[in-house]
């Protein structure tokens, strides 16, 4: 009887551990929660944009009524493999202008979107991390730029990447300020980020 007490705990101690998360395991939420915090994001960019001090040219603001969107779509929301680069190589991206930020390549996310295997390498914006804050920069390329898009790509922002899996969240893409401001310097994406993908989320034309 008392092996067989000791066989059911441990069944059940087996069980409720192969239950618990994983320290790299992330799920994916798409609840009213997020959706009403989505609402609000876009709601406060807008807010921004449409102010004195947002990025929007002066040429522009007469008839700017905020920025357009696609409609939140959690098939865009997908989870990622996280590899990290051990890089030392700091360099600029070429720009829109001539202000240009230093980075570096400290990873690459591996997923997939659309039924397409997918990979976009992850940038840390150093001239931001010497103020003491983190940046971690995705810009990136896909089949939208110059048709529903902005031709010069849309980037991702992460404030921080400390696990091996990763949500990334494509309606949170945004395009560049020099899309609604040319005297902004906006970096350019690398080529080797372009995703065979159109990306129908985030910020639109």
């Amino acid at each position: 009887m008392k092996k067989n007490h000791l066989l059911y705990f441990w069944i059940i101690a087996f069980a409720i551990a192969a239950c618990k998360p994983q320290h790299d395991e992330i799920v994916i939420h798409n609840d009213s929660v997020y959706f009403d915090a989505m609402r609000k994001s876009r709601a406060a960019t807008n807010q921004y944009f449409m102010s004195a001090s947002g990025p929007v040219s002066d040429s522009l603001k007469a008839d700017f009524e905020g920025v357009n969107y696609f409609p939140v779509d959690t098939n865009f929301k997908v989870i990622a493999d996280f590899e990290k680069v051990n890089s030392t190589e700091v360099f600029e991206f070429s720009t829109t202008g001539k202000i240009a930020d230093k980075y570096k390549h400290i990873g690459d996310l591996r997923f997939t979107l659309q039924g397409v295997a997918c990979k976009l390498a992850v940038y840390e914006n150093q001239n931001l991390k010497a103020e003491g804050e983190v940046i971690y920069f995705v810009p990136f390329f896909d089949l939208t730029n110059s048709k529903e898009t902005y031709g010069g790509g849309r980037y991702l922002d992460f404030k921080a990447i400390n696990t091996k899996k990763v949500i990334i969240d494509f309606n949170e893409a945004y395009q560049p300020y020099c899309y609604y401001n040319h005297a902004y310097s906006c970096p350019i994406p690398p080529l080797s980020n372009k995703l065979q993908v159109a990306v129908m989320a985030g910020e639109r034309m």
